[in-house]
């Protein structure tokens, strides 16, 4: 049960929705009976803001992938939103764990794959789980999960790191449910809520989101809906203590991942100077021109909005990911970067390097819908880069470390170091990523 954005349009989300939602796709290779070992399992966790989404969104058709001959793929659907991640834990003991609804699905369908993944040929013991955005930030969250201990072996988080909102935020986020929905906040007000339909709790959820987005009060930049760290199932911060030194990570982002704003509000007016500098400064403060200053000499021809996306693609998704990195090096858990460099030429250029925009070279899926629009350039513009990430992400599924052909040596993170691989029509290993800027960030902070 979703209210899907633009994004989920685009893409063929599956049109019809139920509350019975809880099934996973499963892709395998044709195998000969004399398979010589079992093969690793890609597990894919879709994102969409954990409110929409679903692991058969056309973009993350497995078929390609599993082709390939060495890997069983399997995405799956998980409880969204209101549903997934209303916590009611304030009513009652048994509702202790209703914050993290959504979390504890994926858990299940990690169990269920655990249990049921060598009927397809698949091995148990090399599960990667692996995710974007949303799916990315679960994923993360359950490396501290104990319901999710020895479920995955690898993970791969795409533009994502763990999130993981106050017991007392989300109890302020029921309390504003309830209001919506116009119903007393105790146990008349419960039952109540469990009478109602299921699309009259979305719509309402959907309402409250978009208040408190627009009411100016310092939620705008939250999920209203994501984990909650109950003490239950989330015990703690995940990004404290998410490293899990045991499960190898390949974490990275897009270049441009804030442009896809430019897909989700078209209507946009284009930002000017003092605006920027108005937005600017909110973030940073008195290094407001400091910040400029940096991106602006990284890029000299870029306008306002160029630089507005670049600056809040790194406060959003390459900081945090920077610091989860720190995390994982100080614990000595075996860390992999990437940042991914390929740019849509879709009309003219302006998606650039967007958020999701490598979806469809891990899966091979250019003829998706949407695809091409997004993309912007013939399929023979693609196939090399799509060969060598999806070899780099079954070799980590199937190794525990990342490599393909045509990709230079790929060392993990070190205490000093960062090698980043820049996957682009050519692919480099950056030994030396810009620490200028993120120096000065950590001087905003």
């Amino acid at each position: 049960m979703q209210i899907p954005t633009v994004l989920e349009t685009e893409r063929g989300l599956p049109t019809k929705m139920s509350e019975d939602c809880l099934s996973l796709n499963i892709w395998a290779p044709e195998l000969s009976e004399n398979l010589a070992e079992a093969l690793p399992v890609i597990v894919w966790i879709h994102g969409g803001s954990f409110v929409n989404g679903s692991g058969a969104i056309p973009w993350y058709d497995g078929s390609s992938l599993a082709a390939r001959g060495d890997v069983v793929v399997v995405t799956i659907n998980y409880r969204l939103g209101v549903f997934g991640y209303l916590s009611l834990a304030e009513f009652d003991d048994q509702y202790d764990r209703s914050g993290n609804l959504g979390l504890l699905d994926q858990v299940a369908a990690l169990s269920w794959i655990q249990e049921n993944v060598a009927a397809f040929g698949g091995d148990p013991n090399r599960v990667c789980a692996v995710g974007e955005s949303a799916g990315a930030m679960s994923i993360g969250t359950l490396l501290s999960t104990r319901a999710a201990e020895g479920l995955f072996q690898r993970a791969i988080l795409q533009s994502g790191t763990p999130v993981a909102q106050a017991a007392e935020r989300a109890e302020r986020t029921t309390k504003d449910l309830f209001a919506a929905l116009d119903i007393d906040r105790d146990d008349t007000g419960l039952a109540c809520l469990k009478a109602l339909a299921a699309e009259d709790i979305l719509n309402a959820a959907a309402q409250m989101a978009i208040r408190r987005m627009t009411a100016g009060d310092g939620d705008a930049d939250a999920f209203p809906w994501s984990p909650v760290i109950d003490g239950v199932v989330v015990e703690g911060d995940p990004m404290e203590s998410g490293t899990n030194s045991r499960v190898p990570v390949l974490i990275g982002t897009t270049r441009d991942e804030m442009r896809i704003m430019r897909v989700l509000f078209p209507e946009r007016p284009p930002l000017d100077l003092p605006q920027l500098e108005d937005q600017v400064g909110a973030l940073c403060g008195p290094l407001r021109d400091d910040i400029l200053h940096a991106y602006a000499a990284r890029n000299p021809s870029a306008t306002p909005d160029d630089l507005w996306d670049a600056i809040a693609s790194d406060r959003v998704f390459g900081l945090p990911t920077a610091d989860f990195i720190d995390q994982r090096v100080k614990n000595e858990a075996p860390t992999w970067t990437y940042l991914f460099n390929w740019t849509s030429a879709a009309r003219g250029g302006i998606y650039g390097s967007a958020h999701t925009v490598e979806i469809p070279f891990v899966f091979d899926t250019f003829d998706a819908p949407g695809v091409a629009d997004f993309l912007g350039r013939p399929r023979s513009a693609t196939e090399g880069l799509a060969a060598r990430v999806q070899q780099a992400w079954v070799s980590f599924a199937r190794d525990g470390f990342p490599s393909a052909d045509g990709l230079p040596e790929w060392p993990p993170c070190g205490s000093s170091t960062r090698p980043t691989m820049v996957f682009d029509v050519e692919c480099v290993l950056n030994e030396t990523p810009d620490g200028r800027i993120r120096a000065l960030w950590t001087r905003c902070m």
